[in-house]
């Protein structure tokens, strides 16, 4: 006699095997008076009620979908004698979350999942997928864990515990600061044109995190953002619900406060960062700099004292001299245009009447200070420098 594999976790069962004499095969009368026999015979039941869960460990990525996911079963190892159902849950949903069936599915996961085994489907394997979910955080790779289990429904599975699979959601996030301008260099100018550009973190940080702002040169370009305006440094705040919103910086160009010198466009840079607050943000992101040029608006001119159309009379004796000035009226950083040289000769008067030709004569106009031509040591100067010089008659032709 040999024992029948039931796969069902029925236990220890007690069964009876009975002997008797059939008549209809026996023609000894002697043996058809033996009474019947009855044996008593238990099977030992080998089936231990569980499931199976097939990985231990598993790995996702916040990339999701396919590549992201990871896949695992779940089937009952011996017939229940009931519906067994058996939950699956993630227990960081940030991190991941579990959907019945493949990785196409990995749209609709969700925190948990039911899967139910039939006394007819108790030994068909059911899929459950684990999708990697994006955190937008710097937050290295976290394990999680997903449980399944504990089962209810028939008696024997009732009493299993739950087990777990551990799952490592590998990060794709980056601290960083995104500067967005539209141009470089951005351009103001001294009639306070102004240029502007945008500030926004690239992950989430998990605690505020203020990037400062700051020009490199106030005497060309202040800063403005929100209400924190004409200033030399703005602070800009990022939270975990703004961190993604770009924040906007204005630069307004400065004229010079004293001293105008033309054509001086002066570049300089804003330093973005670096970042304080939030311990990813402050240990790993550095400073990024905005290159600005402020163009100047300086017109050189020249001040003539006595003003154009004076008269100045002379004598062409030479006895009486009269003097005038050339001064810059706005300073520049490039030497003035040069007074006429001395060694350029000009007729002092036509002919006279009688015929008489006069002898040409030097310039009726002579510097009394010597030209250096030399560039000022700076391109602002420290004051005003005028050109003299004294208009001297030519002698007459003799």
């Amino acid at each position: 006699m040999l024992p029948y594999y039931d796969v069902a976790s029925d236990g220890n069962v007690t069964y009876e095997i009975n002997l008797s004499v059939d008549p209809f095969f026996t023609d000894d009368v002697t043996y058809l008076e033996v009474p019947p026999v009855t044996i008593s015979v238990t099977n030992a039941d080998n089936d231990v009620p569980g499931f199976t869960v097939s990985k231990t460990t598993a790995t996702t990525s916040e990339i999701g979908g396919a590549t992201g996911s990871s896949s695992f079963t779940v089937v009952l190892n011996t017939a229940p004698t009931g519906t067994v159902t058996i939950p699956v849950q993630s227990l960081d949903v940030t991190e991941g979350k579990v959907v019945a069936g493949s990785s196409a599915s990995c749209g609709s996961a969700q925190a948990s999942v039911i899967l139910t085994f039939s006394t007819s489907s108790w030994s068909s394997a059911q899929t459950v997928t684990v999708c990697g979910q994006q955190d937008l955080v710097d937050d290295g790779n976290v394990i999680y864990t997903v449980q399944v289990g504990a089962p209810t429904g028939a008696a024997e599975y009732a009493t299993l515990l739950a087990k777990t699979l551990s799952v490592t959601n590998s990060d794709d996030d980056t601290a960083g600061i995104t500067v967005t301008a539209g141009t470089t260099p951005l351009v103001t100018t001294e009639n306070g044109g102004t240029a502007t550009f945008t500030v926004r973190l690239n992950t989430m940080p998990e605690t505020d995190v203020v990037v400062p702002v700051t020009s490199g040169n106030v005497a060309e370009g202040v800063l403005s953002s929100g209400t924190q305006n004409v200033v030399e440094t703005v602070n800009l705040t990022f939270t975990s619900s703004n961190w993604n919103t770009a924040q906007t910086v204005t630069v307004t160009g400065q004229d010079e406060v004293s001293t105008q010198v033309p054509g001086d466009n002066v570049t300089y840079n804003v330093t973005v960062g670096p970042p304080t607050g939030d311990p990813v943000y402050a240990s790993s992101v550095g400073a990024q700099t905005v290159p600005i040029t402020n163009l100047d608006n300086d017109i050189p001119t020249f001040v003539l004292s006595p003003p154009p159309g004076s008269l100045l009379t002379v004598s062409e004796t030479g006895v009486t001299t009269k003097t005038f000035s050339v001064t810059s009226a706005r300073h520049s950083s490039r030497a003035a245009a040069r007074p006429p040289s001395p060694s350029r000769r000009s007729t002092s008067r036509s002919p006279s009447s009688t015929g008489r030709r006069r002898r040409r004569s030097p310039s009726s106009v002579r510097s009394t200070a010597p030209w250096t031509g030399r560039r000022t040591p700076s391109s602002r100067w420290a004051g005003r420098r005028a050109r003299t010089w004294r208009s001297t008659p030519s002698p007459r032709a003799r």
